[in-house]
């Protein structure tokens, strides 16, 4: 694909996107283990997002995590997240 048929395919894919209000950008990480950089990074990349899925290994990062998404966000407990509860007290 040249480069014109790449830019081409970004913009239409942008336009798509902005005129479909029915899709949903949903964001899936985990294992990010405290590093607030590379979850900052998927942050700045994703500002669009509709919802993040964090699979597991926050260890101690989730309120931080949902404090900078500006979506909802959806955190399991890894096995390396030894304390982590969900608001109702129990473990996803």
């Amino acid at each position: 694909m040249t480069r014109r048929e790449k830019r081409q395919l970004e913009e239409y894919s942008k336009k798509k996107r902005q005129e479909d209000k029915r899709n949903m950008k949903i964001v899936i990480v985990s294992d990010t283990h405290g590093s607030r950089k590379n979850i900052e990074n998927v942050c700045e990349c994703n500002p669009d997002a509709d919802m993040l899925i964090h699979l597991g290994d926050v260890e101690d990062d989730a309120d931080y995590i949902e404090a900078i998404f500006e979506c909802p966000t959806h955190i399991v407990g890894g096995n390396n997240d030894f304390f982590f509860k969900t608001s109702e007290g129990g473990r996803i």
